[in-house]
């Protein structure tokens, strides 16, 4: 949905104000594949390689780039886009948000993501920041997204979206459990701008890799 707005998210990164689409890509880390065309994501977008089961070197300068984040704050032309997805779930709460609260816990219940590489580094403040590195099914890449926000009373976690193969920029998302009478709703929202494609496409991608993520949630919490 297009929704006329006048700011961007920006984080703060090591004392500047720096859009997470923006960082630095490692040498020659660009990747392009059929699977990925199908999939409608970029064929060529910069993307880390896993070192590592648990947050290999490249993984670990992508988290060392993102720590010194202090805030998100609202500056300029904001994101175009917005995508909201939700899932009803006959479980309690707590039961779901045990399963999917862990940042890097979509590697066991989202369909696309073969492993979730985490990793978890302070700056000279004692700022921790967790960063994680999605590595795709098919050979599509590996995605990099930070933390920027927890309320574990509350039962939801906000992140960015750094690096790798999405046709998005600006990206800033939140995954959430509410209660539902006995049981609970997931709901998963984002906002963003596309990148190389359009806004339809870019909506299209978003909105069918929560609907697979919201399913693999509900198939979990039924085993």
């Amino acid at each position: 949905m297009r929704f006329p707005v006048e700011a961007r998210r920006i984080v703060i990164v090591s004392g500047r104000a720096i859009d997470p689409a923006v960082l630095p890509v490692e040498p020659g880390g660009f990747q392009g594949s059929a699977a990925g065309t199908r999939m409608g994501f970029l064929q060529q977008a910069p993307y880390f390689h896993p070192a590592t089961s648990r947050g290999g070197p490249i993984v670990k300068r992508s988290a060392r780039a993102a720590l010194g984040i202090a805030a998100l704050f609202i500056a300029g032309p904001a994101c175009a886009l917005e995508v909201t997805r939700s899932q009803d779930i006959p479980a309690p709460p707590a039961a779901v948000w045990a399963l999917i609260g862990d940042f890097c816990a979509i590697g066991l219940w989202h369909p696309l993501v073969e492993r979730c590489i985490l990793s978890r580094e302070d700056d000279d403040d004692g700022i921790r920041a967790q960063i994680r590195g999605l590595v795709a099914k098919g050979g599509l890449g590996t995605i990099v997204e930070v933390e920027t926000a927890r309320d574990e009373a509350a039962m939801s976690y906000s992140y960015s979206f750094v690096q790798g193969p999405l046709p998005v920029r600006a990206y800033n998302a939140t995954l959430a459990v509410r209660p539902n009478g006995t049981g609970s709703t997931v709901v998963w929202t984002a906002t963003f701008d596309a990148e190389g494609m359009s806004d339809t496409e870019a909506l299209k991608d978003i909105t069918g890799v929560y609907d697979m993520g919201l399913a693999g949630i509900a198939r979990e919490v039924a085993k």
